[in-house]
């Protein structure tokens, strides 16, 4: 367990924790800062790999991340999260809340791109100015109270499988909300 804390590597992760807590990673071979569980921390890479994240972990809260891949990486949730990435996602996630994600990457039919990409998307704001079909500012299989931007190419807020409530999407040449189920939502 680390609290307060500052880690640097040239060549691997900046900092490698089990529990992390007001601390920072900075990595720029490899993710800036590895952690089970992290609480306000900060993460960032300056590598282009983009199996390489600002911030990756299982749990992580009220984080900010930047990488060459994902900006914020959680398996299981990201609250209160701010993520970006050059070359991924700016959040990714199996559950995201409260969270805020852009990128520029564009992405490709078998590898998307998205602002926030996540199973479940609650209460999100993403961005991807990735210059292709296959970007989007919300990637979600279910998302609540989103809004989604994809202002060059893409799709404000994909969601697919599954349902999209109360959500709000802008896409200039795609749709601005792509759902199976759209719920109270806006798209343009």
């Amino acid at each position: 367990n680390v609290q307060t804390c500052g880690g640097y590597s040239s060549k691997f992760r900046g900092m490698y924790a089990t529990t992390a807590v007001n601390s920072y990673g900075y990595g720029r071979g490899g993710h800036g800062l590895y952690a089970t569980v992290a609480n306000n921390c900060y993460g960032y890479t300056t590598s282009t790999n983009s199996n390489h994240y600002g911030i990756v972990g299982h749990n992580l809260n009220n984080c900010y991340g930047y990488g060459g891949g994902s900006g914020v990486y959680a398996y299981e949730t990201a609250h209160g999260c701010y993520g970006r990435s050059s070359y991924g996602n700016g959040v990714s996630a199996e559950t995201a809340e409260n969270c805020y994600g852009e990128t520029y990457a564009t992405g490709y039919l078998s590898l998307p791109f998205a602002g926030v990409a996540a199973g479940v998307a609650n209460n999100c704001y993403g961005y991807c100015s990735g210059g292709s079909d296959y970007t989007y500012g919300i990637d979600a299989s279910s998302a609540n109270n989103c809004y989604g931007v994809a202002p060059l190419y893409g799709v404000g807020v994909y969601v697919s499988p599954g349902t999209a409530e109360n959500c709000y999407g802008e896409g200039n040449y795609r749709q601005g909300i792509y759902a199976e189920v759209a719920l109270n939502c806006c798209g343009r």
